[in-house]
């Protein structure tokens, strides 16, 4: 909403966070720093396709703008590309039975067996990739950048499982993310290097 306060008068404004595609939309004054959600969305999938060498995805996706206009995305690109989107599981993230909900989509994939990779497009997934890793699926999970958190990794550190073994939910998920200093050359590590010192 202050987008339109930065408009009215001229005031040119920078987000390093927000991917929703109508914060900066027609708005000369605002700009981002990320990607947005449409190019969120179609990397993810072709990532699938191309790189990852899946052929068949599904979708489990929230009911928030977020997740709906992902998983939207994902899927008008998964359909450009030949990834066949084999299932889409929605849910209500304010729900009273949200966990249940979730249970349910958890035993649809194992009892399925054909859902290919999973994308989850929402905002907290912890509740689902607990369930999916509790039940032992091997489905490869694809996840947009609220997933690449600190608050995703350590909203596990409770768990049995990922006590007696880090990572033991975290591991193997496929997240967007601006940058990852594994892979980051030279100039990106001199970059942090400068900025926490200053």
């Amino acid at each position: 909403s202050a987008g339109k306060v930065y408009k009215k008068h001229g005031i040119p404004a920078i987000s390093p966070l927000s991917t929703n595609i109508n914060v900066t939309k027609d708005n000369e004054w605002y700009f981002r720093t990320i990607f947005d959600d449409n190019l969120q969305g179609r990397f993810l999938a072709n990532y699938v396709k191309r790189v990852l060498k899946q052929d068949t995805a599904s979708i489990i996706f929230e009911d928030k703008e977020y997740g709906s206009y992902l998983a939207r995305v994902f899927e008008e690109t998964a359909n450009t590309i030949g990834l066949e989107i084999k299932y889409k599981w929605p849910f209500k993230t304010k729900a009273k039975d949200r966990l249940q909900r979730l249970e349910e989509i958890a035993g649809d994939i194992g009892r399925k067996g054909d859902a290919g990779a999973i994308f989850l497009s929402l905002h907290n997934a912890n509740d689902i990739v607990r369930l999916i890793k509790d039940a032992g699926l091997e489905n490869l999970l694809v996840a947009p950048d609220a997933v690449a958190s600190k608050e995703f990794v350590e909203g596990f550190s409770e768990y049995k499982k990922e006590i007696e073994n880090p990572g033991y939910y975290t591991s193997g998920i496929y997240v967007t993310t601006p940058l990852i200093f594994d892979t980051a050359n030279e100039l990106a590590h001199n970059f942090k290097r400068e900025y926490i010192r200053e």
